[in-house]
């Protein structure tokens, strides 16, 4: 029998209400609660119609009177109160079968109302506690494949679905794992791929400490000298060209004849043929330099950068010179200065006279300029050294020269003044 259709004919009420019901989806304990609350009020309304047939009695009818004789006939009374009860309850269903009157009819008619108004709110309460199941429970289904608002499935089954889920969380949660690992994976190939590369370009632009500090090549004049002499001789006809780089084939050329003509020479042979090499090198930047200050585009730059080089060159030798005339007590605060400190000399005439135009730097010390003066007092007080170094006319205006970037820091507070000290001091 499907649900939700109408009653069909001949059947009772209370057995459709019973049977019919969708209440049937609720669970056994439902039900069994409902049948004992319908039994019991079945019976007390009995109870009650029993009390008002005895107040009321009906009228004697020859039918029903022979009927009630014929039942003591067959059901003689006894003394067990049982046996009473029975009859008793026996007669007053004879009395119901064959009464046809109104009174009877009615308490039946109000029997049945109370009856269904139960069953409704028996059904009522039924529907919201189905409601809340199937909000807990709402992909169970019925016996009939049909969606339920309560499990009718045993614990077994339920146990097996559950199961049934779990292997398959687990199987994706495997998938997953594998996945993430082989992504990984392949971001760790990527990584160390990227750091190769990256510690490629780490040694290409940024090179060890061994190989930023250059070779410093031989300053030996002797092999200079030599190297010079046989690139310039009348009878040598390769010589280096300055518009091409030292790696062109006719520089190359060039090096390897000088290197082996001045290596088979008797004065250079226990002189290693690196340090030729290198002088050959230094003599052809010599003179790619001079070819570049040849251009008249850098004619005035090449003066410049002459002028400094014989400037610096001339603090260089009066440094020299005037260390040789220190005294055993000037040692500790002459020591660690370099030529920066030393007086610019500048070619001059004044009066006709020919010489240098002494021109102090302005960042050093009063006591450093004090200690200078004594010096070069000592030096021309001796004749060797007046007769080779052109004289000293006068002091002009301080050099414009900066300070030097880096100093020696116990040596820049005797030596430089103090609002001009350098930058670095080591």
């Amino acid at each position: 029998m499907e649900f939700g259709k109408k009653n069909p004919k001949g059947l009772d009420q209370m057995m459709y209400r019973t049977c019919c019901h969708p209440v049937m989806t609720l669970p056994a304990g439902v039900m069994h609660r409902r049948c004992l609350k319908i039994s019991k009020r079945t019976w007390l309304e009995l109870e009650r119609l029993k009390k008002v047939e005895k107040m009321h009695p009906p009228p004697e009818d020859p039918e029903n009177k022979l009927v009630i004789e014929e039942s003591e006939e067959m059901h003689p009374p006894t003394d067990n109160p049982d046996n009473d009860e029975t009859a008793d309850d026996k007669s007053i269903h004879l009395i119901l079968e064959s009464s046809d009157s109104d009174s009877v009819q009615d308490e039946e008619a109000n029997i049945s109302c109370y009856v269904d108004e139960s069953v409704a709110k028996e059904d009522e309460e039924g529907e919201s506690l189905a409601e809340e199941q199937s909000e807990a429970y709402p992909n169970i289904q019925d016996g009939e494949g049909h969606g339920s608002d309560q499990s009718s499935e045993k614990p077994e089954g339920l146990l097996m679905k559950l199961l049934a889920a779990i292997s398959g969380l687990s199987r994706q949660l495997t998938l997953f794992a594998a996945d993430v690992n082989q992504q990984f994976t392949t971001v760790n190939t990527r990584l160390l791929s990227i750091g190769e590369r990256m510690a490629a370009l780490e040694s290409n632009c940024c090179p060890s400490v061994e190989e930023t500090t250059r070779k410093r090549r031989a300053h030996n004049p002797k092999i200079a000298e030599a190297v010079r002499r046989l690139h310039n001789s009348e009878a040598n006809c390769r010589r280096y060209e300055p518009e091409q780089g030292l790696s062109s084939p006719h520089n190359e050329a060039v090096t390897s004849y000088l290197v082996g003509a001045l290596a088979a020479s008797p004065d250079l042979r226990s002189v290693d043929n690196d340090a030729i090499l290198s002088a050959c090198k230094t003599y052809y930047e010599t003179v790619r330099r001079n070819f570049r200050y040849s251009q008249p585009d850098l004619a005035a730059q090449a003066a410049a950068m002459k002028s400094s080089a014989r400037s610096r060159q001339r603090r260089k030798r009066l440094l020299e010179a005037r260390q040789g005339v220190l005294a055993a007590d000037e040692m500790d605060f002459w020591k660690g200065i370099t030529i920066d400190m030393m007086s610019d000399e500048e070619d001059g005439t004044v009066e006709g006279v020919s010489g240098w135009i002494v021109r102090p730097p302005s960042f050093r010390s009063q006591e450093l300029t004090n200690l200078c003066a004594t010096l070069q007092a000592r030096l021309e007080a001796n004749r060797k050294y007046t007769a080779t170094h052109h004289r000293r006319l006068y002091t002009g205006p301080h050099s414009d020269r900066m300070p030097p970037n880096t100093y020696d820091s116990e040596a820049a507070k005797r030596h430089f003044k103090a609002h001009l000290m350098p930058q670095v001091r080591l």
